[in-house]
């Protein structure tokens, strides 16, 4: 897929090979300038569509987040009209007591007062060199999820009390070069799609993220280079809205060597425009295919006068070359979080929303119920019949 070097074949160099590839990936901050606009419209249809398709694998678990989401917020809706119109619509917070619960019992237990991570020993340790290690250890990263990253125990009490309501949450992790620290963001629910009939993460194809960037946070990725420049036009009247990017974890084969390589591919959903492609590997992920040639090694002896080494001949030798890739390992940036496993066995799993849906709007329907005849009953309305007497 990337565009040949037209000099470099006329002098008969040969192509790249699979080493020099990894290496141009992984250093590339942007890939989209080495691309064919063909290309890139074949790589933006693709991503979107795949991204359609695993939305539509777990419409039904959108569906219960949903449901589940309003209970807890105890939304009302419209004004009731039956039995007449204003009647009682209280909403009894079951899911939303629940879901409090669960995170005051959990949030002790994850994030203790001292450290949050403990760090256990295997193995002989007589001289407890391992276990002053691990303290070591397990003293700094307790300072990291503290200190230096503070969005962590804030995204951690959100996590504790989102994730009984929905079942399934997912926690984004990375090391920010800007900012030269790693950073974490709780994804919002429903914001993470990856299809539904995947057993674990690690084995899913392509993950994609939901996100919403404002004019200038675009614009400012276009400066640094991180996003390909596009003119899109702004269709909301809002000229300050933000714009949707679908950034799906995917693999594409743009070397043309017949196996598809682990990338980051951000696409702006509205103009459908490839806006990054990122490497989604390190070089040490990389599993070369390999071969032994024959090659000519010069042959190098010091200056008998300077001492300096000098060439003065060459041997034929063997070396190893890379011929091909045999496997790359993808970059892990999600850390999934399951209330219950899903009850059908799919990845996406079971909240509160699904298990006490039911009990709630019960409940809620027999309070209003008794309200509504209440209301009736203290009406002091009735019928008089011929047979009642009464004088004045």
């Amino acid at each position: 897929m990337f565009a040949p070097d037209i000099e470099t074949e006329q002098m008969g160099e040969p192509a790249m090979g699979p080493e020099e590839f990894v290496q141009m990936a992984v250093q590339s901050q942007n890939l989209v300038p080495e691309l064919e606009d063909d290309d890139l419209r074949k790589i933006a249809s693709q991503v979107l569509d795949d991204y359609k398709m695993d939305r539509e694998s777990m419409s039904d678990w959108l569906d219960r987040m949903e449901k589940g989401l309003e209970l807890a917020k105890l939304v009302k809706g419209e004004v009731k009209e039956y039995p007449f119109k204003g009647a009682a619509n209280i909403r009894y917070p079951l899911v939303t007591s629940a879901a409090l619960q669960f995170n005051a019992r959990a949030y002790p237990a994850i994030v203790p007062a001292d450290q949050p991570v403990r760090v256990q020993v295997f193995g002989e340790d007589s001289q407890g060199i391992k276990a002053a290690r691990a303290e070591r250890i397990s003293a700094h990263m307790s300072w990291q999820l503290l200190s230096q990253m503070d969005e962590w125990e804030e995204g951690t009490d959100s996590l504790l009390t989102v994730l009984p309501i929905v079942g399934t949450m997912v926690r984004k992790v990375w090391y920010d070069p800007a900012e030269q620290r790693p950073k974490t963001r709780l994804l919002e629910a429903g914001k993470f799609i990856v299809n539904d009939k995947v057993r674990s993460l690690a084995e899913a194809p392509r993950a994609s993220e939901e996100i919403d960037l404002y004019p200038d946070e675009i614009a400012r990725r276009e400066r640094s280079g991180q996003f390909a420049e596009n003119d899109w036009e702004n269709t909301d009247k809002d000229k300050f809205a933000a714009q949707r990017f679908i950034e799906q974890h995917t693999r594409l084969d743009l070397d043309d060597d017949g196996y598809d390589e682990p990338y980051i591919v951000t696409v702006h959903e509205e103009s459908q425009k490839v806006v990054r492609i990122v490497a989604d590997f390190e070089p040490d992920d990389v599993q070369f295919e390999t071969e032994m040639v024959q090659t000519m090694q010069p042959v190098v002896q010091p200056d008998p006068y300077t001492g300096a080494p000098t060439v003065v001949g060459e041997m034929p030798a063997q070396e190893e070359v890379a011929v091909g890739i045999i496997g790359i390992n993808r970059n892990s940036y999600f850390v999934p979080y399951h209330f219950l496993p899903a009850l059908d066995g799919g990845f996406w799993g079971t909240g509160l929303g699904l298990l006490l849906g039911d009990i709630s709007e019960t409940i809620n329907t027999i309070m209003n119920m008794m309200l509504d005849a209440g209301h009736y009953s203290s009406l002091g309305g009735g019928w008089i019949g011929q047979e009642m007497r009464l004088k004045g």
